[in-house]
């Protein structure tokens, strides 16, 4: 054990999940928490690890008829030939299909996987779910954010066609797939770390909870978006190169089974965001504009979990902005 000491600032960057996780075990966080594990209480702060979202995904599986893809992935599980060429000519050149990744890629509004009669019934069920007296004050004011951008068709839906399978169960020998990957981008699903920690040990991983389909709306969402890919299967060009689909399996068609099928494979894209926002404190923000921990005069936090409301599109970009912009505040003195 040794101790180390801060002379100007210190940035805490350790992720969506830990960086919570670090703050509790100082003793900045929800103070009942704290002291259910004989943590001292320097800050109380009850919006550290909560507003918890995530973009998750459920993919579908297609069977390819024999000769129908030249460049799918799965000739690198089919040929060992093709594959060693493979290997040589990326290691040569670093080019070819180790090099290619998949080209085919959407952000659509609801309305295009879904009708206006489902639609209807989603936002009827939604608004029932994110009435005032069931939902908190920063979730208030981002509900009212997705609200808006649902009518104004925003991406809601990520499809990605992906060359290969990549489905819940084992391929069949010497045979090519095209897998649809559909994830929602702006999940209503607030989860958090509600036990935050069990204990004082530093060593011993938070306990998180995503609260998956906690908002009906993101389960429609990805209900419709199975049955969109199924719809695409039957449109040319690429009803002509499908045999059926394998994942679900073809009986899969009513909403009540779909359903089943989603919750029962869903996963995570690892995008998580929001656990310690940046939102005024008495909205159960975390860090000021400045990204400093409220209470704080010289602790930011520098990563995803600053963002408080989910964005369409991978993190990778925004957290190395996240990153400049600290970078930009610190020099300015703030």
């Amino acid at each position: 054990m040794y101790t180390v000491k801060a002379k100007k600032e210190v940035l805490l960057s350790a992720g969506t999940f830990q960086s919570p996780h670090l703050l509790e075990l100082s003793g900045i966080g929800n103070s009942t928490i704290l002291q259910r594990n004989g943590i001292k209480t320097l800050i109380d702060l009850p919006g550290v690890g909560e507003n918890y979202q995530d973009h998750m995904f459920v993919t579908t599986t297609y069977e390819l008829k024999p000769g129908s893809s030249t460049q799918n992935y799965d000739l690198l599980r089919n040929n060992a030939t093709f594959a060693a060429a493979a290997a040589a000519q990326y290691n040569a050149t670093h080019d070819g299909i180790l090099s290619s990744p998949p080209s085919v890629l959407s952000f659509i509004s609801l309305d295009s996987v879904a009708t206006s009669v489902e639609i209807a019934r989603t936002i009827a069920q939604l608004d029932r779910e994110t009435a005032p007296d069931k939902i908190n004050q920063l979730q208030k004011a981002s509900y009212e954010i997705q609200k808006g951008w649902l009518k104004e068709k925003l991406g809601l839906v990520e499809v990605i066609g992906y060359p290969a399978y990549a489905g819940n169960g084992v391929p069949k020998a010497n045979t090519s797939y095209i897998t649809l990957f559909t994830a929602v981008q702006h999940p209503f699903s607030r989860g958090n770390i509600r036990k935050h920690i069990n204990t004082s040990d530093p060593l011993v991983a938070p306990q998180i909870d995503p609260k998956y389909f906690s908002k009906s709306i993101d389960l429609d969402t990805l209900v419709y978006a199975v049955k969109f890919g199924q719809k695409l299967s039957k449109t040319e060009p690429l009803a002509s190169l499908i045999v059926s689909r394998q994942n679900p399996t073809p009986e899969v068609t009513s909403d009540a089974d779909i359903a089943d099928y989603v919750k029962a494979n869903v996963a995570s894209i690892h995008h998580p965001i929001g656990t310690a926002s940046l939102a005024p404190k008495e909205l159960g923000g975390v860090v000021d504009i400045y990204l400093k921990v409220y209470g704080t005069a010289n602790v930011r936090v520098v990563d995803a979990s600053v963002i408080p409301l989910h964005i369409g599109s991978h993190l990778q970009r925004t957290v190395y902005g996240i990153a400049e912009k600290a970078a930009m505040i610190i020099k300015g003195g703030f």
